[in-house]
């Protein structure tokens, strides 16, 4: 009897690839998944948050293909915030305070309909979820909806003075991590 073949990366259905990232934390339990000011942050402790998030940006109607950006330090309130908008396969859309000159601009280019500032905390509590209105859809972000995965948008300087955006398929971003390697 002939040995079956290992799974490769083209056998994965994409979908796998969001809840194998989640079930892979899910058993990681209380260990370190972040260090930030001064204090450690299990796997448990960002799903947890991630949870909260999920709860209320659905109720907020984020959900599939829907841009939600996010401006605030990269610690466990983004890093949750950004494990829930993968979930509920919206397009995440991090940015950091350097952003604040040009967020009416980047916010534009991508379509966000939601932006999500955090405050000093950097977590859940001191953060404000704000309905974006008027901003026109992006053509390119409306054809990868079609494709029904999360997205992950990501701005360049722009080497011209005009900020960039790329758009990355969050399903195919984590293929590349669908193999458990030493930490």
């Amino acid at each position: 009897m002939p040995m079956p073949r290992p799974m490769i990366e083209a056998d994965r259905d994409p979908a796998d690839n969001v809840a194998a990232l989640f079930a892979r934390m899910d058993g990681l339990g209380k260990t370190q998944a972040l260090y930030y000011r001064g204090c450690e942050v299990g796997h448990d402790g960002l799903l947890d948050r991630a949870q909260r998030w999920q709860q209320l940006l659905g109720a907020e109607g984020v959900g599939p293909g829907k841009v939600c950006a996010f401006l605030g330090d990269f610690g466990p309130g983004t890093v949750s915030l950004l494990l829930a908008i993968v979930r509920l396969g919206a397009v995440a859309m991090p940015l950091t305070a350097s952003a604040k000159p040009n967020l009416s601009e980047l916010l534009s280019i991508a379509g966000a309909e939601w932006l999500v500032q955090f405050g000093d905390g950097g977590d859940f509590a001191g953060a404000k979820v704000e309905v974006i209105s008027g901003t026109s859809r992006n053509p390119l972000v409306e054809r990868f909806q079609a494709a029904g995965h999360p997205g992950l948008i990501v701005f360049t300087s722009g080497s011209s003075g005009r900020p960039k955006g790329i758009l990355h398929d969050f399903e195919k971003i984590l293929a590349k991590f669908s193999v458990t390697r030493p930490g």
